[in-house]
């Protein structure tokens, strides 16, 4: 589930998170061996991201579980099972070489199966094969890209899904997952990454993709320095669908994406909508066809 890193008085169990400003998760460290969970600890580190990945803050991200801020780290953990977050379809077809972009963290106690975080991508929904296995700690947020044709054929329905799991009788397992994006890396693509802008220049609005969309849609502003910044999802009669951004963006790149939900998480109709982004004194607009 979405939500704010950090800790939560609302302890949750695997397959669920809790939101909450971020603060700084429990850690884990040789002193604490033989005490979590009957297991010996191995790791050290923090078991849960303070903050989200997102440059600047962007507040939320994919959390594993939330437990009491100072509490046991094992209080809240994935436990005797995994923990599965699933994309949306992604419609990569028009693109000659689709690359799935992404923020991962990562805590296990001690190393090795069966506690794994794992990425798979699918052409379909029901077919997966593995692109990541990951068996050792590596408790920071950490940047990865998958080119989608190295595992499967690209097209209208592709997935990617991100699994923690702690299938033992002990261990304390925690992941997260931030800032996923989808561009083309093929030489000439116009949604290969773009350089960063050059002090004093204008503000950016990279076009979104896939577009038209059945429901995610990713694209990027782009800021000479730190600024104050909007962006905004609109229908045809001006009605706001969703706020996407509202705070302090770094200067260059910020990864965005709207999931075609509206803010109670409602899906929104088929239609044309409009991404608004307030930014250094601009308005830029990019227009966004969703079609269910």
């Amino acid at each position: 589930a979405l939500g704010a890193p950090g800790t939560s008085p609302s302890g949750a169990g695997a397959g669920s998170a809790a939101a909450e400003p971020p603060r700084g998760g429990p850690s884990l460290g040789p002193q604490h061996e033989g005490h979590e969970e009957g297991v010996e600890v191995l790791a050290v580190g923090p078991v849960a991201p303070g903050a989200d990945a997102t440059p600047g803050g962007g507040g939320f991200c994919f959390v594993t579980g939330n437990g009491p801020y100072g509490g046991s780290a094992a209080e809240s953990d994935v436990d005797g099972g995994r923990t599965t977050l699933t994309s949306p379809p992604l419609d990569l077809a028009a693109m000659d070489d689709p690359v799935i972009g992404y923020q991962r963290w990562y805590f296990m106690s001690s190393p090795g199966e069966p506690d794994s975080f794992l990425v798979e991508v699918s052409a379909d929904g029901v077919a997966w094969v593995r692109a990541r296995t990951i068996l050792v700690s590596d408790p920071v947020w950490r940047f990865d890209e998958i080119h989608v044709k190295d595992f499967v054929s690209p097209g209208a329905a592709v997935r990617i899904r991100f699994v923690a799991q702690d299938e033992g009788t002990g261990g304390v397992v925690e992941a997260g997952v931030d800032d996923i994006a989808v561009w083309d890396a093929a030489p000439g693509s116009p949604s290969v990454p773009t350089p960063q802008p050059v002090p004093g220049a204008p503000p950016v609005l990279d076009a979104p993709r896939p577009n038209p969309t059945r429901g995610l849609t990713v694209f990027t502003l782009r800021l000479a320095r730190p600024e104050r910044a909007r962006v905004e999802v609109y229908d045809l009669q001006g009605r706001k669908a969703a706020t996407l951004y509202d705070g302090v963006a770094p200067a260059g790149a910020l990864p965005l994406w709207w999931d075609g939900r509206g803010a109670r998480g409602l899906r929104a109709a088929s239609g044309v909508y409009w991404v608004r982004a307030e930014a250094a004194g601009k308005t830029l607009l990019r227009k966004i066809v969703l079609a269910r």
